[in-house]
């Protein structure tokens, strides 16, 4: 698994590097602040705007935590100021690069799980 992760957004160059405890769990606090705390629900209700906004919150938690100069960069306080048709750019750099390295990490904290319980048992 990767370890780091090299994107270019809107012309800069930025290294990602694989999450800290702290930055993983701000990312999932920070989905839940975005959404007003209502993440599980739009996630259970998953109308096509649900899932796009969902998409947005995720990105925007991703973008915020472990690239905090993308804001500086774009000039806006927060990724909550762009426009729909702008975000969509940040959006599919997450979607195409971001999500699949994700992935990948998915699986190797999976395997650690997996190992776990069967320590358990």
């Amino acid at each position: 698994m990767n370890r780091e992760l090299k994107l270019q957004i809107k012309g800069n160059s930025y290294t990602v590097k694989f999450p800290t405890v702290g930055q993983f769990n701000d990312i999932e606090i920070r989905k839940q602040q975005f959404s007003n705390g209502t993440y599980g629900t739009m996630f259970s209700t998953l109308t096509s705007q649900s899932q796009r906004a969902l998409d947005q919150i995720d990105c925007q938690a991703f973008l915020m935590t472990l690239i905090p100069d993308l804001t500086k960069d774009l000039n806006v306080k927060s990724l909550r100021e762009i426009d729909l048709l702008d975000f969509e750019e940040l959006k599919r750099v997450y979607v195409d690069e971001i999500f699949p390295w994700i992935k990948e990490w998915e699986e190797a904290l999976k395997k650690t799980d997996d190992v776990v319980k069967s320590d358990e048992e």
